[in-house]
């Protein structure tokens, strides 16, 4: 039978772990390929701002959960494609033919 001590520093621990995990579910790994080669996005919030610069192949940025625009700059100009970064690792192919 668990003490009062034991008990409070079993919740102490799991007070910590909430904190160490809590900032997961606020961002995550966006991942993916960039086609075709001498691509370039720009990855924008949804204030238009900056927020990730990626050339054509594979590439992996850290975005906060949100919705976001990528934006071909080269071969494709002005075409957008819509990314959502989830509390989850999210793939996603960006095509700028």
């Amino acid at each position: 039978m668990p003490t009062d001590s034991s008990a409070m520093r079993f919740r102490c621990v799991l007070a910590f772990a909430a904190l160490l995990i809590a900032p997961l579910a606020l961002a995550d790994v966006v991942q993916g390929v960039v086609t075709p080669g001498g691509a370039e996005v720009v990855i924008r919030d949804a204030g238009g701002k900056e927020v990730a610069r990626v050339a054509a192949g594979p590439f992996q940025v850290w975005l906060p959960t949100g919705s976001y625009e990528a934006e071909c700059l080269t071969a494709g100009k002005g075409r957008k494609i819509k990314v959502r970064s989830l509390s989850q690792p999210t793939s996603v192919k960006i095509d700028c033919r």
